[in-house]
């Protein structure tokens, strides 16, 4: 299941993590929180067979919202038409309200829409787009959600931000059209959203673009930058890009096509963003997590895995540590 989860009114730092009911805890966690943020972290995780998840908080209190986006199958066809293949693209930026790219140029305001028309070329079959949403220079506390077909006011958010702050997270959206839409709640903000891949149709029900399935892991370690997990212990430092081996750790498979990283940020020295991507490929013109100095943040990536199995994390500024967990993997 994929589970926007968001954390509001923490008494205390702390983190929460998200697993199947019945099973044992894992090391990974998905939320970071603070006193007085409202953060939300796109999460995928595996459904026990009694059909929960389990929700861990390890210190004070929180509130936590769940919004679910969608789910993968265990049968290639579904009756309702959702199929569980991803067709993997990498980061593309295809929304920038502040220069127009993908809109018109402009903030949205108290109540607005951002109409965003994916890139021409992108599958036409395609059910829903992978996103991975950016607020910045907001002037109001507010949030971001999906506008449905009726035009009334989403009933869920996708994106909870503060004044000033600029975050991401990763934004599961069903295609109309060839077009997403974004509501704004409160104040103006701009919003910038880079494609990372496409749910594209059953191949085998019809003529559409090949996809790749999903398999979920319980959730990996694969970096601590802290600790020495994956790499030599030491924080990243600025304009710095750290390679870390996936594939034939933690189960994933020497052919893994990309996989779902649930990317962390802990306590940078100065406000940077991270950027991660297939090893052998190019720095894209996007960024995966903004931090501000002193912060730790998570969120979750679809990575492109290179030709040799491993995936790429950049810094931009200061230094700071880093952590990468595994949720799943996509072969094909």
């Amino acid at each position: 299941m994929t589970l926007n989860l968001t954390g509001v009114n923490a008494s205390t730092s702390t983190v929460v993590t998200a697993y199947p009911d019945g099973t044992t805890r894992p090391t990974a966690s998905n939320l970071n929180l603070v006193p007085g943020h409202t953060t939300p972290n796109l999460v995928t995780v595996p459904v026990a067979a009694d059909g929960y998840i389990d929700l861990y908080n390890h210190s004070g209190s929180v509130d936590l919202v769940g919004d679910v986006e969608g789910y993968y199958s265990t049968t290639a066809a579904v009756a309702s038409g959702g199929t569980g293949f991803v067709q993997v693209s990498g980061p593309t930026r295809a929304l920038d309200t502040r220069n127009g790219t993908g809109t018109v140029k402009g903030k949205a305001g108290p109540g607005g829409l951002v109409t965003l028309t994916l890139p021409t070329g992108s599958y036409n079959n395609a059910s829903a787009v992978l996103l991975n949403v950016t607020e910045t220079d907001a002037t109001a506390s507010s949030w971001v959600g999906l506008e449905p077909s009726s035009g009334d006011v989403p009933t869920s958010s996708v994106l909870d931000f503060t004044a000033g702050q600029t975050s991401a997270n990763l934004v599961v959206a069903p295609v109309s059209h060839g077009q997403v839409q974004f509501y704004n709640r409160s104040g103006s903000v701009d919003l910038i959203a880079d494609v990372e891949g496409y749910v594209v149709s059953d191949p085998t029900t019809s003529q559409g673009a090949l996809g790749s399935p999903y398999f979920p892991v319980t959730p990996t370690r694969v970096l601590d930058t802290r600790n020495g997990t994956g790499a030599p212990p030491g924080a990243l430092g600025a304009k710095s890009k750290l390679s870390v081996k996936v594939a034939g750790r933690g189960g994933i498979p020497a052919g893994a096509k990309a996989v779902l990283v649930n990317l962390t940020g802990v306590k940078p020295t100065t406000s940077t963003w991270l950027s991660v991507y297939a090893d052998g490929s190019a720095l894209p013109g996007s960024s995966t997590l903004n931090l501000a100095v002193g912060a730790t943040r998570a969120n979750l990536a679809l990575v492109p895995v290179g030709s040799d199995g491993s995936i790429d994390i950049y810094n931009n500024s200061g230094t700071i540590s880093v952590v990468a967990d595994i949720e799943g993997y996509y072969i094909g």
